[in-house]
């Protein structure tokens, strides 16, 4: 699997330019690429261990790699604040954090999963909020939305009964 990352470190132009800048020095940051700016900034945790490039313990992911890398952070479903712990022992990327929140929020077992949690908790709320109005005998619900928690009622005093 490493040997797959180093070929694809070699094959990425952003990469190659990096690896350059290392080995050579980093040229002043108004003469850089967009792309290369955000390797720049974090210039000083970078280096190369066994021909591969690192920001500090984590390895840095050329693009062609980034998706499957991201499917492999997010393989158990996990929200956006444990993928990114998974992430930080690992793994870096200019743009990381943002693509793993971007990932985690389209994941449909993540949104059906948070959708269905929910629905159940507002249908709970408003249960209880029907069960509260009927114990203070505030009288009959002419309306309730389970969405919002909001109930409309009337209060029939004695005198109108």
């Amino acid at each position: 699997m490493l040997t797959k990352k180093f070929e694809a470190q070699q094959e990425d132009t952003t990469l190659k330019a990096v690896f350059n800048y290392l080995e050579q020095g980093w040229s002043d940051k108004k003469k850089m690429s967009q792309d290369l700016l955000s390797y720049w900034h974090v210039k000083d945790e970078l280096g190369v261990q066994n021909g591969l490039l690192m920001r500090s313990c984590r390895l840095v992911i050329p693009a062609s790699m980034k998706l499957k890398i991201l499917d492999k952070l997010h393989a158990g479903h996990f929200g956006i604040t444990k993928t990114r712990l998974r992430a930080r022992e690992t793994v870096w990327w200019p743009g990381i954090s943002e693509e793993i929140a971007e990932t985690v929020r389209r994941c449909s077992v993540f949104t059906s999963s948070n959708e269905e949690v929910a629905m159940k908790n507002r249908l709970d709320k408003a249960k209880r909020l029907i069960s509260m109005i009927r114990v203070g005998r505030l009288s009959d619900i002419v309306w309730t939305d389970e969405k919002i928690f909001t109930a409309e009622v009337t209060h029939i005093s004695q005198n109108h009964r």
